[in-house]
């Protein structure tokens, strides 16, 4: 991303307003309809129009009408009209008219006050609505085709002078206004009434407002920029909170600008959002996929839109020109403030007592005006075209396994030849006389059996060695749910299997609980001797894996096998296999396994402990043997390999995709780094340090897709990390970075888990408000919030959409399980 400056214009005099308009010339133009851009600036008593063309750029028109110096402009951003204010009136002038020298201004309605008093002018998209800011208050005046004007509402609220005021994009019926009182209003001018209070934001002054569609944006003289959402505009929502400083002081410590010190707080001049359209990436008429109800449903749409649509904030402070992503909350470019002026370069003046604005152009280009130099300039951004990046790392694979691949072992059992059977005959050799006849004595000694019992004189009374488990407690039915309340506290992890007919949690207990979808019969497995920290479904539906802080993994068979419902397999506790035959290095595990994963459509078990990821192949006996040999497990498992992705103390977080064969596995370590290994060559393709800047990363979850609703390739390439007080981050591996950054939901203390619809483009979370938090991959702000039904300060740890269904399983550290379906 490079931003360049195209034009530099100085003026005579200081320009004390201005304001960017489009104006549709095809009247002028043989009737083609092109549209052409004007800079209107005040100079002194004057109007003047500039022509924004690079090699055309001079002054177009001049308006003649006011006697005093022209303090306030604004305009309409359909190009109709111009409001200009001064010291003895306030006129509006037809813009075509002017052009063509058909017309002259009209003049408004004198205002009941003193022309000093006024703070700020502003007209409406369609030019229909007038709003000038006196001190505290606001005047709404109503523009008509004739020559008369109404005043049809006066807003009174603010208790401090009203600073910026902009009407809601495309609506000419709200107002936005900020105050010196540091709190910013929605207004219903047709109505004349307050529609929303944002109550008392930053200590610091506001020093710039900037509405675009859905979102505007507050930056105050701290260096914080503060972005709502405003979809109703009856509710907005805090979705970013941009601290200049710590994104510079961020940048530097990663080495991406060594040139960029700061030592000293940022200052913060103006601002401006803007709408940013990105190259998108070739396509081929395969990537439209089909629903199971046979609509067509253009997915590749919404995941291109992750990468080629976004939000920029340019921002204007003491250290230079920021474009910052609004999405990610990173730094796309700077330019620092040279020392002498380059026509190549930004030219960012480092006096800040200037007046700054600034003005988007269609053709990623802005406008900037600085009153105190007397110019304005005109810059371009380039985008790079990510269409023409090659795709480096793919969660799919398109390469055959390379010669040693570890992916290609297999642990085949060895042939136990059948034990030789016993000769049976008169030849055989026996001891004693198998074939002599069976004799027996005339006297026979007693067995006892008619004797009287001895006498019991002490008889001790010792309590059961084994206790039996809690049972769960009966089933709590919430409307449209069928899932049961468990008796143990601090449930933190649920989870479906891959046809969703089961459902297990595991939390502080060391026991797993197991619930049948249809009938919601319970079941209880148990076998490790601590906490249970994760479980995870195999892609055969019927296998579930545990690991826990007792060192160890279990292997279940949820049913299926002949034997009961449900049984232990196999059991990992060994760093390098599980036969008899001795050896040093097969010790029990150190430490605690963090994760445990199945792998490459069930072929391998991934488990990661301390910084080491362990590739494991097993086998497990088709015929079991009958209960009374139930000890001679022919189940066996042998370490593949052994990798360390990165430098960190302990790995916290693995994912890898078990429903096709993928090359890919993700790992996140303590020191807040993330990984990429591609298993087929053991080599690292791709890493991030300093993920979240927070915490380290506790839960990586892959779009996995699902059987029931299809998917085009390019959503398998998106991840969601979590971090405790950081958020979600969805990560994409065509661009290897981070496309949305989805906060405004509470997660200061406690770990919560994320999971994809079975579509691919909603993301659900867990948090500390007793509520499940909805998000659509392409927006930062929530959807919805499913309040738990079930009153309480709990925490919702973890949650999982159903892979058939639409339904989300909730589970909170109180011991509740509740699920939402048709929402």
């Amino acid at each position: 991303m490079e931003v360049s400056r195209l034009l530099h214009r100085k003026v005579s005099s200081p320009l004390s307003a201005g304001v960017l308009l489009s104006v549709n010339m095809g009247s002028n133009r043989e009737g083609k309809g092109e549209e052409e851009d004007f800079f209107v600036a005040s100079n002194d008593k004057n109007i003047e129009l500039w022509g924004l063309k690079v090699n055309k750029s001079q002054l177009m028109l001049v308006l003649e009408g006011h006697q005093f110096p022209v303090t306030h402009l604004a305009v309409a951003v359909n190009g109709h009209c111009i409001c200009s204010l001064s010291h003895e009136s306030l006129l509006l002038w037809q813009l075509e008219d002017c052009l063509q020298s058909l017309a002259s201004a009209r003049p408004l309605p004198p205002l009941s006050c003193s022309r000093d008093d006024v703070t700020c002018l502003v007209l409406s998209h369609n030019g229909v609505h007038l709003a000038v800011a006196i001190k505290r208050m606001i005047i709404i005046i109503e523009i008509r085709e004739e020559s008369d004007f109404i005043v049809i509402s006066k807003l009174f609220g603010h208790t401090h002078d009203v600073t910026f005021a902009s009407f809601v994009p495309e609506d000419s019926t709200h107002l936005v206004t900020a105050s010196d009182d540091r709190t910013f209003k929605i207004w219903n001018v047709l109505e004349g009434g307050l529609v929303f209070d944002s109550g008392y934001i930053s200590s610091s002054h506001f020093m710039g407002l900037s509405l675009l569609r859905d979102y505007f944006a507050i930056g105050t003289a701290d260096g914080k920029v503060r972005v709502y959402s405003c979809l109703s505009s009856v509710k907005c929502t805090l979705v970013r909170e941009i601290d200049t400083k710590l994104l510079t002081n961020r940048q530097i410590s990663l080495g991406f600008s060594e040139d960029l010190l700061v030592d000293k707080e940022i200052a913060l001049s103006a601002l401006l959002l803007w709408p940013v359209t990105t190259p998108s990436f070739e396509t081929t008429p395969t990537d439209t996929i089909y629903t199971t109800g046979g609509g067509a449903l253009d997915s590749i749409s919404i995941y291109n839109e992750l990468v080629t649509s976004g939000l920029w904030c340019l921002i204007y402070t003491s250290i230079g020109l920021l474009l910052i992503d609004v999405m990610s909350n990173e730094i796309i470019s700077h330019s620092q403030s040279p020392e002498e002026e380059d026509a190549s370069k930004v030219g960012v003046l480092s006096s800040m007592g200037e007046t700054v604005q600034f003005w988007n152009l269609s053709n990623n280009q802005f406008l900037m005006l600085t009153s105190s130099s007397s110019s304005f300039s005109l810059f371009n951004i380039t985008i790079t075209n990510t269409s023409k990046k090659p795709l480096t790392v793919s969660v799919l694979s398109s390469e055959p396994l390379v010669s040693g691949s570890p992916l290609k072992a297999e642990l085949v059992p060895t042939a136990v030849p059948p034990a030789p059977s016993r000769p049976v005959g008169r030849g055989s050799k026996t001891k004693g006389g198998s074939d002599k006849p069976v004799t027996f004595r005339s006297t026979v000694k007693s067995s006892g059996y008619l004797q009287s019992p001895h006498m019991k004189m002490f008889q001790p009374s010792m309590p059961k060695t084994k206790r039996e488990p809690h049972p769960p407690r009966e089933v709590t039915l919430i409307p449209d749910t069928s899932i049961a309340d468990s008796k143990h506290k601090g449930i933190s992890h649920l989870k479906y299997n891959t046809n969703g007919s089961h459902l297990a949690c595991c939390g502080e207990s060391p026991s797993i609980y197991l619930f049948k979808s249809k009938d919601n019969q319970q079941n209880l497995l148990q076998g490790h001797d601590g906490r249970v920290r994760s479980i995870e479904w195999g892609h055969a539906h019927s296998w579930l894996l545990s690991c826990s802080v007792d060192k160890s993994v279990c292997l279940w068979s949820t049913g299926g096998r002949g034997r009961g419902d449900t049984q232990c397999l196999m059991r990992i506790n060994h760093t390098i296999h599980n036969f008899k035959e001795k050896n040093e290095t097969n010790v029990p595990f150190p430490g605690e396994i963090s994760n445990a994963k199945f792998y490459y459509l069930d072929k391998f078990i991934l488990l990661t402990f301390e910084n080491k990821l362990n590739l494991y192949k097993y086998y497990i006996d088709p015929n079991p043997p009958p209960d009374i040999k139930r000890y001679q497990s022919k189940n066996h498992y042998k370490q593949v390999i052994s990798v360390i992705p990165n430098l960190a103390q302990s790995l916290t977080a693995l994912s890898a995709i078990n429903n096709f064969y993928s090359y890919i596995v993700i790992t996140a370590g303590s020191n807040r780094s993330l990984n990429v290994t591609d298993m087929n060559t053991c080599k690292e393709v791709w890493s991030k340090d300093d993920a979240h800047s927070t915490r380290h990363v506790h839960w990586i979850m892959q779009n996995k897709g699902s059987k029931a609703c299809g998917c085009v390739p390019q959503s398998h390439d998106l991840f969601a990390t979590s971090a405790v007080g950081g958020g979600i981050k969805l990560w994409d591996l065509r661009t290897q970075k981070c496309v949305r950054w989805y906060t405004g939901f509470v997660n200061r203390s406690v770990p919560v888990r994320t999971s994809f619809s079975m579509c691919g483009r909603y993301i659900a979370t867990g948090s500390e408000e007793n509520a499940a938090i909805v998000f659509d991959l392409r927006y930062i702000s929530p959807v919805t919030k499913l309040q738990c039904p079930i009153a309480s300060s709990s925490v919702i740890s973890s949650v999982d959409y159903h892979p058939h269904n639409i339904g989300l399983s909730c589970c909170s550290t109180n011991g509740s399980i509740f699920s939402f379906s048709n929402f």
